[in-house]
């Protein structure tokens, strides 16, 4: 089969260019942005940030797990057995297997699916260099926009890895049989019901949501308004994405935290007589962090760092590299340019 019949099969002709001037069949512009495509495009990005800190948050854990029977190594010598004993705790390597794999669909339906989103909806968009000013309200709305299209895949798939893990500790005849967390995420909706995951899941999913808005709009400003840095001064880009990122997260930060904190007062705060918690809603719940602010100025982000240590952390790696790729950037040639649309007519 020659070149132009398989061009033919892999794409459709119109009849006339929508030029007045140019009457002549053109190519069908390619779809090549659709969030399934995104998804499988950075399922690579997301399944090996994730694999990293995976491995890192096992090891960790085990770590703490032989503190609990031996002292903490005071020298090279006592940390270089207490590597090697970390190794040999019973099932090490099967619950690492089932993290790697679980990881893997976890972070690629979770940080993968936020960002083939922002990729869907800003993509295909149009920004000239250093017109942050005027574009700042595209850059918030489909920040946001992708935010809250994406920020509900995480909660679900955080509730089915605890769910397994919190099935370990119960007696014998009460547990459920959850053979793994990724077993566990397709047994429950039928055991439980469809909803069981979404179940108490708005606060995480406003703090996912406007976390990851935050996170993008900061980006998005930020790389226009100190591009001039590396495109004219030659300074390294890499240096100034390690700063924009980190102010990004910082801001995310902010915006984000409080939601998760509220969750976490409500789920684990003081408990009244007969069970019920001592916050009847959330508004009470987030009243109490607001007066008690001067006890603890950090009183609204607090659990940030646990946060990043199991999702931050993979978030982070993953944009490093879909940014890397081109999955953060949109058109900087303007399509509507005669250039433009003269050099799609006359191709063929």
């Amino acid at each position: 089969m020659a070149y132009y019949q398989l061009n033919d099969i892999k794409r459709d002709r119109l009849p006339y260019a929508t030029s007045n001037y140019w009457k002549r069949p053109v190519w069908a512009p390619e779809i090549y942005n659709t969030p399934l495509m995104n998804v499988r495009n950075v399922s690579l990005i997301t399944a090996l940030s994730g694999g990293f800190v995976e491995i890192a948050n096992h090891l960790r854990s085990n770590f703490y797990l032989l503190n609990y029977i031996y002292e903490t190594p005071k020298n090279s010598l006592q940390w270089s057995i207490y590597i090697k004993e970390i190794f040999k705790v019973p099932y090490f390597y099967t619950e690492l297997r089932k993290k790697l794999v679980y990881g893997a669909v976890q972070h690629t339906l979770d940080a993968g699916f936020k960002i083939s989103m922002f990729h869907y909806v800003w993509g295909g968009t149009y920004s000239p260099y250093f017109f942050a000013d005027f574009h700042s309200i595209k850059m918030m709305s489909f920040s946001f926009l992708a935010g809250f299209l994406s920020g509900w895949t995480n909660y679900p798939l955080a509730v089915a890895r605890r769910a397994y893990y919190a099935d370990l500790t119960y007696p014998e005849e009460m547990r459920k049989g959850f053979r793994s967390p990724l077993h566990a995420l397709v047994k429950i909706p039928f055991v439980e019901g469809p909803l069981y995951l979404f179940r108490g899941g708005w606060l995480h999913y406003m703090g996912n949501s406007i976390g990851f808005g935050w996170i993008m709009y900061s980006y998005l400003f930020l790389k226009d308004k100190l591009s001039f840095l590396w495109r004219f001064n030659g300074i390294n880009y890499n240096y100034i994405k390690f700063l924009i990122f980190n102010f990004s997260f910082a801001i995310a930060a902010m915006g984000s935290q409080p939601f998760f904190r509220v969750k976490e007062l409500l789920d684990t705060g003081a408990r009244e007589r007969g069970g019920n918690t001592a916050f009847r809603t959330t508004y009470e719940a987030f009243r109490y962090l607001k007066k008690t602010w001067y006890k603890q100025t950090t009183n609204m982000v607090a659990g940030y760092w646990t946060w990043f240590r199991a999702y931050g952390a993979i978030l982070y790696i993953a944009l490093w590299n879909a940014d890397n790729a081109g999955f953060l950037t949109n058109f900087k040639v303007n399509p509507n340019h005669l250039e433009t649309t003269c050099a799609r007519m006359i191709s063929d």
